[in-house]
């Protein structure tokens, strides 16, 4: 395990580094390392150069028990602070909640169903997966279709012996 606490003072205001790094060799069978971080750390992050988040990242590895870490190649990074749609949200859940409540309230829609909701957050059985993000806005699609009375009749789908308005979608 890589110790993950970096230190950083800027402005006289203390961040803390990255939480978890994860080697992705296992899932990707590519040489890949991502790493987490969240709070003040994660926008002082969105302040730097891709160079000098990687020279913070190597630092940290290094000083982490890996000292011969060869250099990456590539630097790619998500900005959820300053992105204007997300504003820094990450969801989780709290203490005495669940999940499945959590992704209930998630997914209910708002303005008399008008503003719908998908996403790994509003999946309770996926949650935190790319499929639930993708199972989800398929979710959201056929309710839709359901509410205005435009679903067309659902074939039976062979590969995946199911129903499915996808697969309909598809035939057309």
């Amino acid at each position: 395990t890589i110790p993950t606490t970096t230190t950083t003072t800027t402005t006289n205001q203390v961040v803390t580094g990255f939480s978890l790094f994860v080697n992705m060799i296992p899932i990707t069978h590519q040489p890949i390392l991502t790493a987490q971080v969240f709070g003040p750390f994660a926008a002082y992050l969105e302040t730097l150069s891709n160079d000098q988040v990687i020279d913070l990242a190597m630092s940290a590895i290094r000083q982490g028990g890996f000292p011969y870490a060869p250099e990456p190649v590539q630097c790619m990074r998500s900005k959820w602070h300053t992105d204007r749609f997300a504003q820094g949200s990450y969801l989780v859940t709290g203490v005495n909640s669940s999940t499945w409540e959590l992704c209930d309230i998630m997914a209910e829609p708002v303005w008399d169903g008008t503003l719908r909701f998908a996403g790994e957050a509003t999946h309770a059985e996926l949650y935190g997966t790319v499929h639930a993000a993708l199972e989800s806005g398929k979710r959201e699609v056929v309710d839709f279709l359901k509410e205005q009375q435009i679903l067309p009749p659902l074939h039976h789908h062979p590969a995946t012996n199911s129903n499915s308005i996808f697969s309909w979608s598809q035939q057309q």
